[in-house]
């Protein structure tokens, strides 16, 4: 409870949520105080935000590499560090501490290999993580001079609501809980499936709740009516079926600046036993109507249990390309 507290506290005061705990086993929506949690947060208006490093820049310094390559506090005893930019490398390839240990040192600054550069963390000083090859060339640039230094500026990185791909340590997914999402990402706001509006009153606050439609109802939702761009849903093995996506895309591109995008089925592996269909197979988007509907049915049938068939939906105007994947699966007979 102390974990959905801090939520609400955090959503009472309009603070930005940075959120990174996970568990071994996943919990189901109503016993998970972190999908509770992020599905209350979902409800208010969000912004891209900023987040700035406030501490000074750190300008022609020495470079230091520890004598055994630990940057660990107990590794870092007896040698004099302090005022110098600290190269601390991944270590069993793991990423390195760069708290404790640098900090207790009295190091101006660390510059540390990662193995997610693109992974954002908090220290308690100058820090700047790079990738692996990038501080191999900083230590060789290190190594072959009698006094190296370095500087690391003060920076201002900007949200980007418009990016362009997956963090390298995301999860591909699927979904444990719900297994006809592919990807893990929440859908929060959306995904009533199985629950009923009192429910779902506890947790949003609201006796309604809002449909993908915009109308208010107490019925179930199917899970492939939310607006994802991964179609994905499990089967009888040796049973026909047929399934119904709905989607709806924005364009995203330059303002004013029309585009028709013209689609296309790619199958992954060869697949006579399952048929994809898309209408309208040709969406036209424009200042006017930035936004386009088309329907996705999917029909046929997975011969065996344990079997995945996996198609693309590719929509191009010849200059653009974005790929929707769609996996029909069955269980295993384990």
């Amino acid at each position: 409870m102390d974990i959905l507290a801090a939520f609400d506290d955090a959503i009472a005061d309009g603070d930005v949520i940075s959120f990174s705990i996970v568990t071994r086993f996943p919990f189901y929506y109503f016993k998970s105080p972190q999908a509770i949690g992020s599905f209350r947060d979902s409800s208010r208006p969000h912004q891209p935000g900023s987040s700035v490093n406030t501490f000074p820049p750190v300008n022609n310094v020495t470079l230091a590499f520890p004598v055994d390559g630990s940057c660990d506090p107990d590794d870092l005893v007896g040698d004099s560090y302090k005022g110098k930019i600290l190269l601390c490398p991944v270590e069993g390839g793991f990423r390195t501490n760069i708290s404790a240990g640098p900090l207790l040192a009295g190091v101006a600054g660390v510059i540390a290999a990662g193995i997610a550069p693109d992974a954002a963390f908090i220290y308690p000083l100058p820090a700047l993580v790079v990738s692996e090859s990038q501080f191999d060339e900083i230590l060789a640039y290190a190594n072959s001079t009698s006094n190296p230094v370095g500087t690391i500026e003060r920076t201002d990185t900007t949200g980007n609501a418009q990016a362009p791909i997956a963090a390298s340590f995301s999860s591909p997914g699927p979904n444990l809980v719900t297994p006809e999402i592919l990807e893990v990402i929440p859908s929060a706001r959306n995904l009533y499936e199985g629950y009923n509006a009192t429910q779902l009153a506890l947790i949003i606050g609201s006796n309604t709740t809002a449909c993908s439609n915009g109308s208010t109802s107490t019925a179930a939702a199917s899970t492939g009516d939310l607006n994802y761009p991964s179609m994905a849903a499990r089967v009888d093995p040796g049973k026909n079926f047929t399934l119904v996506f709905p989607r709806t895309v924005t364009n995203v591109g330059a303002s004013g600046v029309a585009a028709v995008y013209d689609m296309k089925v790619i199958f992954i592996d060869p697949a006579d036993n399952l048929a994809v269909a898309v209408a309208p197979s040709t969406l036209e988007l424009n200042t006017q109507t930035p936004k386009a509907s088309f329907t996705v049915t999917v029909s046929g049938m997975v011969p065996a249990a344990g079997q995945v068939i996996s198609a693309a939906i590719v929509w191009s105007d010849n200059e653009h390309q974005v790929r929707s994947p769609v996996v029909v699966y069955t269980d295993s007979d384990d």
